[in-house]
């Protein structure tokens, strides 16, 4: 097809890739000529269409008021929770716990994942052995640390939910002997300003399968 130049200015008969490189510079491209709008759709639509592993979303649960477990029969909640609902069916959650926590001397205690009220981690785990304790994430204090003293425990997890509907995962805990846990503040939790309070998280990510 020949090219011709048009009397109303315009261009016919240049096929995609006809123009060698630097014809066209940047100074040429009009201002805003592709909008935030188009390329963030162009993003969204890449996303859906499944590239594998990336992040859609990101919820995140921060804290800084204190909690106590001092009970040794059943499990709590330590109020830190957070909800996300998933974009497909076929996508997964990606869950980072991050618990700033301290413990009485010869004290022992686990932390659960439940999602919708269930225990998710366990559910996928075989159960353990004699009277050990399954658990998301698991802490001693066996000669004691000092009172002023926080540690801190991260665990990951990747879930299945299979839904688009509103998940709600949240951390329970309880001692499993011992004396108390506290989470967000040393032992020793008097009005200092030695005293340090440090907060705690619960992060979700919905990741493309």
């Amino acid at each position: 097809m020949p090219i011709t130049i048009n009397g109303s200015g315009t261009v016919t008969g240049i096929t995609a890739g006809g123009l060698p490189d630097g014809v066209i510079t940047t100074d040429d491209i009009a201002a805003n000529a592709i909008s935030t709008a188009k390329l963030a759709d162009a993003a969204i639509t890449r996303a859906k269409m499944g590239y594998a592993g990336a992040i859609l979303q990101v919820v995140q649960t921060y804290a800084r008021s204190s909690h106590t477990a001092t009970s040794s029969t059943s499990y709590v909640t330590t109020g830190l929770l957070a909800s996300i609902t998933p974009s497909s069916a076929s996508n997964k959650i990606l869950i980072i716990a991050a618990l700033n926590y301290s413990s009485d001397t010869d004290t022992y205690g686990a932390f659960r994942l439940y999602r919708n009220g269930s225990d998710v981690v366990n559910a996928r785990s075989s159960t353990a052995s004699g009277n050990r304790e399954n658990a998301f994430i698991g802490i001693s204090n066996r000669d004691g640390d000092s009172a002023y003293e926080m540690n801190l425990k991260t665990q990951v997890f990747v879930d299945s939910p299979a839904s688009t509907s509103q998940q709600t995962y949240e951390i329970y805990w309880r001692k499993t002997y011992g004396g108390a846990i506290y989470l967000g503040r040393p032992v020793e939790d008097s009005d200092n300003s030695f005293i340090i309070q440090s907060p705690y998280s619960l992060t979700l990510m919905e990741v493309a399968a």
